[in-house]
């Protein structure tokens, strides 16, 4: 990785955490901010190694804000997190956040963690993907030879 492409991802991260960090001191509104810097930065190729986790960390803010006033922002959110390919790292985001947030004081974020715990890991994906391709080359191969 060049030295240009680890200082953006470096920026990425801190501007992350220090949204993640702000959300949990309940200073929602800063929270919003850093996480809409560091979203600024996702639109550079190799910006950031896990682009869902900017993604992810607004969804978990605007439910702490309160999803029905922010319902546009939260469902196109959500489906940009459906977009990405998660990997193993994301089920132990979500068990960190789960703890440090506690869902008896914030029971909103049992929706944002449903909604995460159902989408597929990069490696379900490509399993998917595989058997997908498999199964189109069997049923190709039957069609040839007869």
């Amino acid at each position: 990785m060049s030295r240009s492409k680890r200082k953006v991802s470096s920026i990425v991260s801190a501007l992350n955490g220090m949204s993640k960090m702000k959300a949990l001191l309940g200073n929602l509104d800063d929270a919003l901010k850093f996480n809409r810097q560091a979203s600024g930065f996702l639109g550079l190729p190799g910006a950031y190694h896990a682009p869902w986790a900017v993604h992810y960390n607004r969804a978990l803010i605007l439910s702490l804000k309160g999803i029905k006033e922010n319902s546009a922002g939260y469902a196109k959110t959500l489906e940009e997190l459906e977009t990405h390919l998660m990997n193993s790292a994301w089920k132990e985001l979500m068990e960190r956040d789960a703890t440090e947030f506690d869902l008896a004081s914030h029971p909103e974020l049992g929706e944002l963690f449903k909604f995460c715990s159902d989408l597929p890991t990069r490696e379900e994906k490509m399993t998917a993907i595989i058997r997908k391709i498999g199964a189109h080359n069997l049923q190709g191969g039957r069609t040839g030879s007869a």
